[in-house]
């Protein structure tokens, strides 16, 4: 019987230097038998049209603050009212 550490249980998903971002999350969004529709909007910096509603707040938060933004009153109670508030860690 074969070594299990010889024996990888799935191929390791390392996509060259060239390919998109999203490449890997579509690759294992296809292997896992997953609809790619996510992925691929995530990696062309689109929002997906497949999201929960609590998911949609999430993504719009995520969205602005990792481009540097601030958050917009509106989107900022929006998530409040979703998540609720947690004081700040120091």
């Amino acid at each position: 019987m074969p070594d299990a550490k010889a024996v990888p249980l799935r191929p390791p998903l390392i996509p060259p230097a060239d390919l998109p971002p999203a490449y890997a999350q579509i690759a294992i969004a296809e292997r896992e038998a997953m609809n790619t529709e996510r992925p691929e909007a995530l990696g062309g910096d689109l929002k997906p049209t497949d999201l929960a509603p609590d998911q949609n707040v999430a993504f719009d938060v995520a969205y602005k603050l990792v481009r540097g933004s601030t958050l917009p009153e509106p989107l900022y109670r929006l998530a409040v009212d979703r998540f609720g508030q947690q004081e700040r860690m120091n």
